[in-house]
């Protein structure tokens, strides 16, 4: 596949029970200065977790970058701007800038000022998973890891320090945004945080955590893009009727 050069799609992964953040990340992508090529939503209705849902995502791609954003995150109007010039003045296959955290504040990784270090990335990852990366250099590397395989920090999987440890090794280059472009939430509750991993787990529960309101569903999920709901649950049928209502 040719790949678009110089456009830029956005990927989101998510999963049924948190239409209401997903509102609020669509809503910073749609208001970009610099506005996105494509936005590629991802729906894990298997619990296949973040990184198989990424990769899902990956493959539908056209475009030669991909701008990572999670459903409980959001760009600032300039993030994809800075980003973009940030690539064309580097050249490198990876950019990543700072963030902005609810409970921490600013740049608590601790990146501003300092150049991209492999020594520092292979003991820990510092690089949260809102970057901008060419589209090749990701599927070259083969892609996010599952969870299964990715490492470890601590009690968490960190799917994208796996992807770029992966990287790494393929060549790829990675460079510093010293800038705050993003912001990131957290929350509780019974869906988690960025993985949604409470829901993922405990299967039973699916369909007591299904999804929200309907009417909700429909105003956030309008345009999805993403692999059907297993035939014969509630979320089948309402996207159904939504289909036969277009």
């Amino acid at each position: 596949m040719t790949l678009e050069p110089g456009k830029i799609t956005a990927i989101t992964p998510t999963i049924p029970p948190r239409g209401l953040l997903l509102g609020r990340a669509r809503a910073s992508v749609q208001a970009q200065i610099r506005p996105a090529d494509a936005h590629v939503i991802m729906v894990d209705y298997e619990h296949a977790g973040p990184g198989p849902t990424r990769n899902a995502a990956i493959d539908r791609v056209e475009t030669e970058w991909i701008a990572f954003l999670d459903d409980d995150d959001e760009w600032l109007p300039h993030h994809l701007r800075a980003l973009e010039k940030q690539a064309f003045w580097t050249g490198a296959d990876v950019i990543y800038p700072i963030g902005r955290y609810d409970q921490m504040g600013d740049d608590p990784l601790q990146q501003s000022g300092r150049p991209f270090d492999p020594h520092r990335l292979r003991a820990g990852n510092y690089i949260p998973v809102t970057v901008l990366a060419r589209t090749q250099a990701v599927r070259d590397a083969g892609g996010f890891p599952d969870t299964e395989h990715a490492p470890r920090m601590g009690w968490q999987s960190c799917e994208d320090w796996g992807l770029w440890l992966r990287m790494l090794d393929n060549g790829a280059t990675f460079a510093p945004l010293h800038q705050v472009t993003w912001l990131c939430h957290t929350h509780g509750g019974p869906y988690g945080n960025t993985s949604g991993a409470p829901w993922r787990n405990h299967h039973e529960d699916r369909e007591a955590a299904a999804t929200p309101p309907r009417e909700v569903w429909e105003e956030e999920l309008t345009g999805i893009t993403g692999p059907k709901p297993p035939e014969g649950s509630s979320r089948a049928a309402s996207r159904g009727k939504r289909k036969r209502h277009r």
